[in-house]
């Protein structure tokens, strides 16, 4: 039974790695507004978005076959949306918009992992399935819910672009967290009392996951840094997708898909997508700072980059649409 996303040491080193980097960059650089900074941006942050490019745009197989119209569609669908938005003052539309979409997008990322190994554990009976399922739930929504009760919620990436909610979801919310932890606890402590497992993999995850986001929204290790909640929500995010995505590209290449550039060195092809996010990003300070008054053209490039990349993993690892890539989780 392999009760990991991967297998033991590799769940340690990507999701493991991820976190204790996150708390010593945390802790090496203290003030809150760190995260704002170019390294961060480029090596942390939008870098794991782009990397999607490198095994949908650049694949032979989707190229062609009728997986185009959807990747090419949506990439061009989102750019001109985003700039005819911009163009008509709806700016600030844009802005709500893309943070939705960028809370529920690593909020389900986060349930994924949980997900998978879930389902690598073969529940016994379907109310155990039920259980890990609302266990990812709990482990993410309710540190998010919580942290909308807050006098002042925690923001995503400016003051206030996350709705308040009243103060009795935070009951609603430990509530809820506790319907699911008693079964949780009760099918554990059975399956050790009759068959002497420990499913240590799933029990990382799930805690994994609580922690992370109890950490991102509601600062339980702020006692440490100020920077070690946005940069445990990022990293935590991004370093894990790196993995994912050179892993399948791994994976299809040894089927003969054929991807442009390919690196079969996973450090290689992470500092070939830094190199490109640096010259992204400089050439669009350039181009607002010194040559095109339009700026937001330009920033519409890093929003449909981002946008993008949420819409195409709604695709992309789904047995339904695109069962190359959750195939990548059974070997």
């Amino acid at each position: 039974m392999n009760q990991w996303v991967y297998d033991r040491n590799t769940d340690f080193k990507v999701f493991g790695l991820s976190m204790l980097f996150a708390i010593l960059l945390g802790m090496a650089f203290p003030h809150f507004d760190f995260y704002n900074t170019m390294f961060v941006y480029v090596f942390i942050d939008i870098s794991h978005s782009f990397t999607t490019y490198f095994y949908t745009l650049s694949s032979d197989r989707i190229n062609n076959s009728h997986h185009r119209y959807f990747f090419w569609g949506i990439l061009a669908l989102v750019f001109t949306l985003s700039c005819t938005l911009f163009a008509i003052g709806m700016g600030k539309w844009i802005v709500k918009m893309y943070t939705i979409a960028s809370l529920y997008h690593f909020m389900k990322q986060s349930q994924a992992w949980i997900f998978i190994v879930s389902k690598k554990t073969r529940p016994k009976s379907k109310f155990e399935d039920r259980v890990n399922f609302w266990a990812s739930y709990g482990a993410v929504w309710c540190p998010q819910v919580i942290s909308m009760t807050l006098e002042r919620p925690t923001p995503w990436f400016i003051e206030g672009d996350i709705p308040g909610l009243p103060s009795y979801f935070r009951e609603i919310s430990l509530m809820a967290g506790a319907l699911v932890a008693i079964p949780y606890l009760w099918i554990e402590i059975k399956r050790w009392r009759e068959d002497k497992i420990i499913l240590w993999g799933k029990h990382l995850h799930v805690a994994y996951g609580c922690l992370v986001w109890a950490s991102a929204r509601l600062g339980t290790l702020s006692f440490l840094s100020d920077s070690i909640s946005p940069l445990m929500m990022m990293a935590c995010h991004s370093f894990p997708y790196y993995y994912l995505g050179h892993r399948y590209i791994q994976k299809r290449s040894s089927l003969n898909e054929k991807f442009w550039p390919y690196f079969n060195n996973h450090y290689l092809f992470i500092s070939f997508i830094w190199v490109t996010c640096i010259t992204l990003t400089s050439f669009q300070y350039i181009s607002v700072r010194y040559i095109y008054n339009k700026h937001f053209f330009v920033s519409c490039i890093f929003i449909t980059i981002a946008v993008t990349h949420y819409i195409y993993d709604s695709y992309l690892w789904k047995k339904d649409t695109h069962p190359e890539g959750s195939n990548i989780f059974t070997s």
